[in-house]
């Protein structure tokens, strides 16, 4: 006689089959917490050229877009020509950028070359200047005097030491540090021609490995999360790029109105950290204002009211002319999210970081609206203030649970909507 399997049994079986390789693969990730994020931080390191190249192709492509139409237009009147609007686009778009950044470098680097020197020259004077300066204005308080000492001993010994090794060995780090980068970057520019001139191919490989992993549903609904990150990060970059420029230019204009000393340095810090968000604009006022209160104190007010004007114009002006709501996310999510995915992916975590967090929250909420209709449950975050966990939990003994209230509430609230 044979033995029928039930397929109930088969089913809860796999369900716990399953628990069970989640629970102990959850177990060996918290585990080996560090190590994993060591590992990950390994692999984005060995392939950022790869990241960066799509970061240049995601920035230039609304670009070639407008200039496969301007290109259309004059060579595809009598027949079509897809391959010579595609060389001549791509053509046009780097043939811009090169000269952008030839023109960006040479109005900066040879001034830059002369201030880092002049800087170098009267840096540590300055330094022994400020300290002398600051002794004297704690000497009367010997709380104030103690507290300075430590932190001055802390900052020379440890952070700034100006012994000859120490120099050598720091400018050495971080000048291969740089040099790094800034191979990577070029491959990445390289990469970033291939990827917007193979766009179609490498869409239908992506198009055809989603179909051959996940259903139809499934498929659309990641394709429509990768449109909705791709639209919001060219925004976001697109603004943070025009915020910085402004930041930078108003700020080298009052350096040069009011004399104040190593501008082209001033300028290169702020250009460069404003893309960052959250913390770029941080960094970059620190070290722009520490540097002009070492070597020319009496500039330290004006430099500091010009970068806080400029970024307050740009909080309360800019930013909510040029980006979306959920682009602008408050203060302590933009620097929970900046901070988490800078310390697991570094630089270029934290630039798609804002980006992401917008995309994922929105997805969240309509996902949280779905799942809240079928239940009949109101979707207004407003009605769940004071919501009781313990008795939804079933934790108290209440004749009336907070789902009921919920509903009633929601009712409630409808009901003076439709007498309005």
């Amino acid at each position: 006689m044979k033995s029928k399997l039930n397929q109930k049994y088969i089913t809860i079986s796999a369900y716990v089959l399953g628990v069970i390789l989640f629970g102990l693969l959850f177990l060996l990730f918290a585990s080996n917490f560090l190590k994993v994020i060591e590992f990950i931080k390994g692999i984005i390191h060995e392939v950022r050229a790869i990241i960066y190249g799509a970061i240049f192709a995601l920035f230039f492509f609304p670009f070639l877009r407008t200039n496969e139409k301007i290109f259309t237009k004059l060579f595809c009147r009598k027949k079509d020509r897809p391959k010579l609007v595609k060389i001549f686009s791509l053509i046009t778009i780097y043939i811009v950028f090169f000269l952008v950044v030839a023109l960006v470098v040479t109005m900066i680097l040879p001034p830059m070359l002369s201030t880092v020197t002049e800087l170098r020259a009267t840096l540590i004077t300055s330094i022994n200047n400020t300290r002398h300066w600051i002794e004297t204005l704690v000497s009367d308080s010997p709380l104030l005097f103690n507290m300075y000492d430590s932190i001055a001993k802390y900052l020379s010994e440890d952070l700034f030491s100006t012994s000859e090794s120490s120099l050598v060995s720091r400018v050495q780090s971080i000048g291969t540090k740089i040099v790094g980068e800034i191979v990577e970057i070029i491959i990445g520019l390289i990469l970033s021609v291939y990827f917007l001139s193979s766009r179609k191919y490498i869409s239908s490989v992506l198009g055809k490995a989603l179909a051959a992993v996940f259903t139809p549903q499934h498929e659309r609904k990641i394709a429509h999360f990768i449109k909705r990150f791709y639209t919001d990060f060219n925004e976001f970059i697109s603004a943070r790029v025009l915020c910085s420029l402004y930041i930078s230019s108003i700020t080298f204009l009052v350096c040069r109105l009011f004399n104040i000393p190593f501008y082209p340095l001033i300028f290169l810090i702020m250009l460069v950290l404003n893309i960052v968000p959250v913390f770029g604009p941080l960094i970059s006022t620190l070290l722009t204002v520490v540097t002009i209160f070492i070597t020319s104190r009496h500039h330290t007010l004006i430099l500091l009211a010009t970068i806080l004007l400029t970024q307050l114009f740009e909080n309360l002006i800019i930013d909510p002319a040029m980006l979306k709501k959920k682009l602008r996310p408050n203060v302590g999510a933009a620097i929970a999210v900046s901070l988490v995915f800078y310390a697991l992916f570094g630089l270029l975590g934290a630039l798609i970081s804002i980006p992401l967090y917008a995309t994922l929250s929105v997805e969240l909420r309509a996902l949280s609206a779905k799942l809240l209709s079928k239940k009949k449950l109101p979707i207004d975050t407003c009605l769940y203030i004071g919501y009781d966990l313990s008795a939804a939990l079933g934790l108290e003994n209440e004749s009336v649970t907070s789902t009921d209230k919920l509903v009633g509430a929601s009712e409630e609230k409808e009901d003076i909507d439709s007498v309005k």
